[in-house]
């Protein structure tokens, strides 16, 4: 049978994923509470998509798959991401396929938001300011140097102010709204249907009496 890909099934299968990889990094977090940060981290074993919707709604989750990173520009003028060996502002996370992706760590200080880093490596809605608050809608992809400890940026993130639906989110609102709309039509099609059909119904019902009126006439 084939999988089922609407967007519908795949947000619901997505729900499921986060609810499985917050256990599963509260139980990474327990077993490794005691080992150094860099021993700690693990690979990112799903997709991006999802690893953007966990740190939305539950950062805390995503701690055993970050670590500290830093920022800089490359002589060529490119935006180049490493691991720290410090404490950072910003948090790294490696993906299944050598890629990796980064954001600022929980509390930044808002001047952080307005740093010339930040701005490097995602683009930041006209006219918004902090006090508006705001929400990760796409994280900045970066493509390895040196797998696992360096990477060179290759798609810039998104952030938009709090409250703007989340890319699935809104498509499956898109779906969910016209589905309704079809299902109205559907209803109203049937019910003109249902009114054709006992309409029909009648007028055989009265042709053949007109019928059997003349076969008696003529039998006469």
């Amino acid at each position: 049978m084939t999988p089922d890909k609407s967007p519908l099934s795949r947000l619901l299968r997505i729900e499921a994923a986060v609810e499985a990889l917050q256990n599963q990094s509260l139980s990474l977090l327990e077993d490794n509470s005691n080992s150094a940060p860099t021993a700690s981290r693990h690979i990112w074993p799903a997709d991006e998509l999802l690893l953007t919707r966990l740190l939305r709604r539950s950062p805390k989750a995503l701690l055993a798959y970050s670590a500290d990173a830093e920022l800089s520009m490359s002589d060529a003028g490119g935006v180049v991401l490493e691991l720290s060996q410090a404490r950072s502002l910003f948090q790294l996370c490696e993906l299944s396929n050598g890629d990796a992706v980064v954001w600022a760590s929980a509390n930044a200080p808002d001047w952080l938001y307005r740093s010339e880093a930040f701005l490097n490596v995602f683009k930041v809605p006209n006219g918004m300011v902090d006090s508006m608050g705001f929400a990760i809608q796409k994280l900045p992809l970066f493509k390895p140097i040196a797998r696992g400890c360096k990477w060179k940026l290759l798609l810039s993130g998104e952030i938009f102010p709090q409250g703007v639906p989340f890319p699935e989110e809104s498509e499956n609102e898109n779906i969910l709204k016209r589905l309704d709309t079809l299902e109205r039509g559907l209803a109203r099609l049937l019910a003109s249907h249902d009114v054709a059909l006992r309409d029909l119904s009648a007028q055989m019902k009265e042709q053949q009496v007109q019928i059997d009126s003349l076969l008696r006439l003529t039998i006469c």
